[in-house]
């Protein structure tokens, strides 16, 4: 329907669209390791949504070393990316949710904490960046979750107010940023963010796998939101 172009999807990447969370913890676990130290990979369960500055942080005081920051990420990204090229899918639903929403005439924005170069390669690697009108990455803003800079800079680049999006997220800071843009948030539960509290979101999912009844979720947000639009 023509009136959907007015209407936007925005996802956060890892968690949502991709499995990536427990990969994460393992990486940074292995970038110290790399550098002599040991760290749980349990510690990002905490940090989840998280800039890499804010994790990178962590990992480093836990280890209890002086680790250069910027080789820290520049092994963290080697090791990251490695695994990426390696093996990567979608979570549970997600690509057919995408899908769907593309045929269905929805405007769709990507906004995530991580660099462009990781998002970069995940797009690529997935085959989708076609299907995101917008790409909002940690090098867009200055501010990450769960401050509201990310989602503001994708609704003024789709020109649309907060009532014409819908935001899923997977942490809490990310469900954070985007209430304090004044968007409405679905949060997603998966394996690594049961520590999450989502209370604030509209609703909660436990995954992406039922299509119908999001897509029903969706029509009926944006209809309490903008009668008469939809």
């Amino acid at each position: 329907m023509a009136t959907r172009r007015n209407q936007a999807i925005l996802f956060d990447l890892d968690g949502v669209v991709i499995p990536t969370e427990n990969i994460k913890g393992q990486v940074h676990a292995q970038t110290v390791a790399s550098f002599g130290g040991s760290v749980s990979p349990s510690l990002y369960v905490d940090y989840i949504g998280r800039s890499h500055e804010e994790v990178r942080q962590a990992f480093i005081s836990a280890s209890g070393m002086h680790i250069d920051p910027d080789a820290y990420t520049r092994t963290f990204r080697q090791i990251y990316h490695a695994l990426l090229g390696a093996d990567l899918g979608f979570s549970p639903g997600a690509g057919e949710l995408l899908d769907s929403l593309t045929r269905r005439g929805y405007r769709l924005a990507l906004v995530s904490s991580s660099s462009a170069s990781s998002v970069t390669l995940i797009l690529q690697k997935l085959g989708i960046s076609a299907l995101f009108d917008i790409i909002i990455t940690a090098d867009d803003v200055s501010k990450k979750k769960p401050a509201p800079d990310a989602y503001l800079a994708a609704l003024e680049r789709l020109s649309i107010s907060p009532a014409q999006a819908i935001v899923f997220e997977d942490s809490q800071v990310g469900v954070a940023a985007a209430i304090a843009a004044g968007v409405t948030v679905i949060a997603v539960r998966h394996s690594s963010n049961h520590r999450q509290d989502f209370s604030p979101a509209c609703t909660i999912l436990d995954s992406l796998a039922d299509t119908p009844s999001i897509l029903s979720l969706i029509e009926g947000i944006f209809s309490s939101q903008s009668p008469g639009v939809g």
